[in-house]
């Protein structure tokens, strides 16, 4: 076996934790898609809450969550996963995650917010849209109970052929 200096084995760690950052970061955002459809999507179905009087909603909640590039500082990785309010369309007029009657006409910044605790107004009454609706948590908590997390950032260093205990 070569020896290497220190800072080679170093650069060497810290672009597999990069490549396995970013597989992670897809599969976290993966699942919170999912509770976003479960949590959010199913509790209000088969209602004419949803944007146009539709029984559908827009989807944007799901699609604006986004997975940003590994963040490299030092000897450490980040990644973060997040919504993206210009993945989400507004249109106050029709009351699509904004209202003209409301101080903030854009809300999609504070959107999750909303949903995740159950902040909404009662412009359109009192319903479901009103209950909370922890996407956010759910996702926390499976990942927490079942160690995904872990599991999965193994699985990726290992693909890269690294042994992981």
């Amino acid at each position: 076996m070569p020896i290497i200096p220190y800072s080679q084995l170093q650069d060497y760690l810290l672009k597999c934790i990069k490549k396995a950052l970013d597989e992670v970061g897809e599969k976290v955002n993966e699942l919170l898609r999912e509770h976003i459809d479960e949590d959010v999507y199913r509790a209000g179905y088969q209602t004419n809450y949803y944007a146009y009087g539709t029984t559908q909603p827009t989807f944007d909640l799901r699609e604006s969550v986004t997975t940003s590039n590994v963040k490299v500082s030092g000897n450490q990785a980040e990644v973060f996963i997040y919504h993206d309010k210009n993945k989400m369309r507004l249109d106050p007029d029709n009351f699509v995650h904004g209202s003209n009657y409301w101080r903030n006409r854009d809300i999609r910044d504070i959107l999750p917010e909303i949903i995740e605790y159950g902040l909404s107004g009662d412009l359109f009454g009192k319903g479901w849209w009103q209950d909370p609706r922890p996407y956010v948590q759910n996702t926390i908590d499976e990942l927490k109970s079942q160690g995904k997390l872990k599991q999965w950032f193994k699985e990726a260093l290992e693909k890269q052929g690294l042994k992981v205990k």
